[in-house]
């Protein structure tokens, strides 16, 4: 019984820590929120690329075309 005794009170201070640690993070700094920019410009700039390389296809099918 003692083992389990100590067992639990070896566990209670990691439990307390691992809850903790992310709750005081959230109320230290409530107001920052995810900056996506970073994202949205990749995002663009993929679109984009794809935009680009659906036309160059689209020339390249109709010069094929063309010469056949």
């Amino acid at each position: 019984m003692t083992v389990l005794m100590a067992n639990i009170a070896l566990a209670i201070p990691f439990l307390v820590v691992f809850a903790g640690v992310p709750l005081w993070m959230t109320i230290k700094h409530p107001d920052t929120g995810a900056d996506h920019a970073e994202a949205h410009r990749y995002l663009r700039a993929r679109a984009a690329r794809a935009q680009t390389a659906q036309a160059q296809t689209a020339q390249a099918h109709a010069a094929y075309a063309k010469a056949a």
